[in-house]
């Protein structure tokens, strides 16, 4: 049996139905914001996370917490299975969440047998039918050494207190992780600009600007300014914090 890693809720019911072997574990990990500082566990990462999201609104400490575990017991477990399918799309969302799970498994040394592959995708696997995720099965492959090296090094520079080595990526051969670039170009985006704000603030401005005044009419208006589209999550978020409380992860 396969154990199937993707993202949030929709991706993971849409798989499961696809992939009947599948066991499914949905990441749904807000990486883009906030403290994500290395740290010498993934359960010491995680507590941090969960106490940022409770902290901003998003729901009981103990209840992030619990469903955050869930996935890092399922990658704990991933040995009982046959192999480990990553699905992941082309977005920061995941792209982070890729990097953070590719980097566990370079450094527990679990893929000498070539049982770790990845899907990656570049169109939203939540909006997908079934006839086109059997499509995207033929897209497997096994995960390499490069990549891992790549996932690794990009992830603890995406945790550093600064941007520089984070930013430096781009200089480099990115290629084993197609979409990597350009999530990297989408986080340092939120970055102050010269006006002090992040590109993410700018849209959700814009959007209150024409009269938008509720999270999801915002979250869409923010979208529609987003092209291409390789990113949406920033500015949902700042569209949720700023004009009203998300109502889940």
């Amino acid at each position: 049996m396969d154990l199937i890693i993707t993202k949030g809720a929709a991706a993971g019911e849409l798989l499961r139905r696809a992939i009947p072997r599948g066991e499914g574990r949905r990441g749904r990990r807000v990486l883009h914001e906030g403290p994500v500082p290395p740290t010498g566990t993934l359960a010491e990462l995680t507590a941090i996370r969960a106490e940022y999201l409770a902290d901003r609104g998003w729901g009981e400490r103990e209840e992030i917490a619990t469903y955050l575990q869930a996935r890092d017991r399922g990658l704990a477990h991933s040995t009982a299975f046959d192999r480990v399918v990553l699905w992941f799309e082309h977005d920061l969302y995941d792209q982070l969440q890729l990097l953070q799970i590719l980097d566990w498994f370079s450094r527990e040394q679990m893929n000498a047998d070539g049982s770790l592959l990845l899907v990656q995708a570049s169109e939203f696997l939540g909006r997908e039918t079934e006839v086109e995720i059997e499509a995207l099965r033929a897209l497997e492959e096994p995960v390499t050494p490069e990549q891992l090296a790549l996932a690794a090094d990009a992830w603890a520079a995406f945790r550093t207190p600064t941007p520089e080595r984070f930013q430096a990526f781009l200089r480099g051969d990115l290629s084993p992780l197609p979409f990597l670039a350009s999530a990297v170009r989408r986080m340092l985006e939120e970055l102050p600009g010269r006006d002090d704000l992040s590109r993410s603030e700018r849209q959700v401005l814009s959007a209150v600007g024409g009269g938008i005044t509720t999270p999801p009419p915002c979250s869409l208006r923010c979208s529609g300014l987003s092209r291409p589209r390789s990113w949406e999550t920033g500015a949902s978020s700042a569209c949720s914090m700023g004009l009203g409380s998300p109502t889940s992860l």
